[in-house]
Parts: C-alpha cells; structure tokens; sequence
C-alpha cells in the first residue's frame, strides 16, 4: 500500500514537471515569435475609421514610423496625444499610426479632442485585441518605432516623454 502511494506520488510529481516545463518551453517559443515578429513591420491588418480593414499598406516604404497603441479613457496615452500635437513639427517625416481597442466613436473623438488631424496619423481600431499577435502583449501606452527600412528601432512601454520618442526618428 505504501508503495503505491509512493509510486503516485512520484508520478504526480513527473506528470506536473513535465506540464509546467512545456507551459515554459511553448511560453519562450510564443515570445521569440513575437519577437522575430517585429523586427520589422509585422503586415497587421486593423480597421480604419471606416471600419474598412487596413493592411499596413498604406504606410510609404521610405519614410519612418510610430505605432502609438493606446486606449481613449488612458491619461498616460491622453497625456501622449497632447504631446504629439504639440511637438507635430518633430514627426513631418513620421508616419504615425494610433492604433486602439476602443470603439470607432471613441476613437473619433480622441482624434477630434487632442486635434491629431494631420495627413501623417492614421487612426485604425483593433476590436478584435489582435495587436499582440504582431507586437507582442503589452499595456497602454506602447510606442513602436521603426526606420525609414521599417526595421524596429526601439520600443516603448507606458508613458515615455516625446523627446525619447523623436531622437529615434
């Protein structure tokens, strides 16, 4: 009797082993994926404020870009916005793309309320919360900023002062 209870309880304790060391091995796997992922500019697919779906086509090929991921109702990512529209001179060769989760409406009025409306910012929504699959799972606010090559220079995770951000352009 005693041996069988010994006996379980080893194999208890491989069983769980040898979970946790796959959790930990699939874990890395997913996160070097992630990684490779954006090292250049993943091809995402978002919608516009159309709710059309946008590839990241319509970013030029010669020019640098941020990814600017925020939520509306976020004062790190509304202090962001009131950053880069007063330093908007620093991003005339930038295109700039603001991504968000929240719906079309909110995403809208942000836009309208921080006075982001300029030809180089596009708005697109992610109402799906795919942006991890190409950026990897972070929190708002994450800037992501890639070179005139679209190769990933440098990235960010909560709220970052706009002179970090514009001597990576």
């Amino acid at each position: 009797m005693k041996k069988n209870i010994l006996y379980f309880a080893i194999f208890l304790l491989l069983g769980t082993s040898v979970f946790m060391l796959t959790k930990i091995v699939k874990k890395q796997q997913y996160l070097t994926n992630i990684i490779a992922t954006k090292q250049t500019l993943p091809n995402f697919t978002f919608y516009n404020l159309d709710s059309i779906a946008t590839t990241n086509n319509f970013i030029p090929k010669d020019k640098p870009i941020c990814i600017f991921y925020f939520n509306a109702d976020c004062e790190h990512c509304q202090y962001g916005a009131k950053e880069i529209n007063k330093n908007i001179v620093l991003f005339k060769r930038t295109q700039i793309v603001m991504v968000s989760f929240n719906s079309i409406q909110e995403i809208k009025q942000f836009k309208k309320e921080y006075n982001l409306i300029y030809p180089n910012i596009t708005f697109l929504q992610d109402p799906k919360h795919e942006f991890k699959q190409w950026f990897g799972k972070t929190n708002v606010p994450a800037v992501f900023i890639y070179n005139s090559k679209h190769d990933l220079v440098k990235e960010y995770h909560g709220e970052t002062k706009i002179e970090a951000i514009t001597k990576h352009l």
